[in-house]
């Protein structure tokens, strides 16, 4: 005997199949839809079939678009020697949120899987061919995942694309921003070792960058050193435990200090901090 009404079980059933939702999961949302309107249960409703009707394939790279060329290939302001070859459309927003890449994409909708049955064939490669045969393309950085079958597709669109005289790189991989070694396992370390680099010890590259990660780490632990306020406690400055040091900073300074790292200038921003400092030490 089913424990609800068949079209609501009809229901729970359907949202079950959706990745990351399991039975309770299902049910909370089948019954939030019960007691929705008509209408607020059609919108929802209706955005799936647009989703089916109304999104198609990029003509140039494969995205998901609403029109014959996506967002991306029709903007003009990208730059359009450089192609970023990722396995899924989904893959492409992590590298956009950086805000470091300008180039164009290209999607290959799978990877090389000999066990899946799988092959170049079955990927959408031809078309990146197409692109590299106009000679427009200087570089491809290929992210595909660091999967026994996103190398394989790596390797292989190597081998294929050098010859065509663009450059081939792969995306960099090793320890995750604030992780720590220990809790690695053995390929996440034998890669970040492989992809070592000398550490310049600048600050920056550019007027608004620093050269790596750990320059900015560095650079924050230092100047938070020279901020440090000890036993004071002014009445009228907010103050937050800074975790990392286990001191007591003042948040005004702290923000100076995270600007004054990403700004790349830290001669001229510690003397912006040290005169914020000075006029806080007179009022008080």
């Amino acid at each position: 005997m089913p424990d609800f009404a068949e079209p609501l079980e009809r229901l729970i059933q359907q949202f079950k199949r959706l990745p990351g939702i399991g039975q309770k999961s299902a049910q909370r949302i089948a019954f939030h839809i019960l007691r929705t309107s008509r209408e607020e249960a059609a919108q929802p409703a209706q955005a799936l079939l647009d989703v089916k009707d109304d999104l198609v394939i990029c003509a140039q790279c494969n995205n998901i678009s609403d029109a014959e060329l996506c967002n991306y290939c029709r903007d003009p302001h990208r730059d359009r020697s450089v192609i970023c070859v990722v396995e899924e459309p989904h893959n492409i927003l992590p590298i956009e949120t950086t805000r470091q890449f300008s180039g164009l994409y290209h999607v290959l909708h799978g990877t090389i899987s000999p066990l899946k049955g799988i092959g170049p064939d079955q990927l959408r490669i031809k078309g990146l061919v197409d692109r590299i045969s106009t000679g427009e393309i200087t570089e491809l950085i290929v992210a595909t995942n660091p999967t026994v079958e996103g190398e394989a597709t790596a390797v292989y669109l190597s081998r294929l694309l050098k010859p065509l005289g663009v450059r081939v790189s792969r995306v960099g991989m090793g320890m995750p921003v604030g992780s720590g070694i220990g809790f690695a396992d053995e390929g996440t370390v034998k890669k970040t070792l492989a992809g070592r680099r000398q550490n310049s010890g600048r600050v920056c590259n550019d007027s608004t960058r620093l050269h790596c990660v750990s320059d900015i780490a560095a650079a924050e632990e230092h100047i938070l050193d020279r901020l440090c306020i000890g036993d004071a406690e002014p009445d009228d400055f907010r103050i937050e435990h800074c975790a990392r040091r286990g001191r007591r900073c003042c948040r005004s300074c702290h923000c100076l200090a995270r600007r004054a790292v990403r700004g790349g200038n830290l001669m001229s921003s510690f003397d912006e901090v040290c005169s914020h400092w000075s006029a806080h030490d007179a009022e008080a």
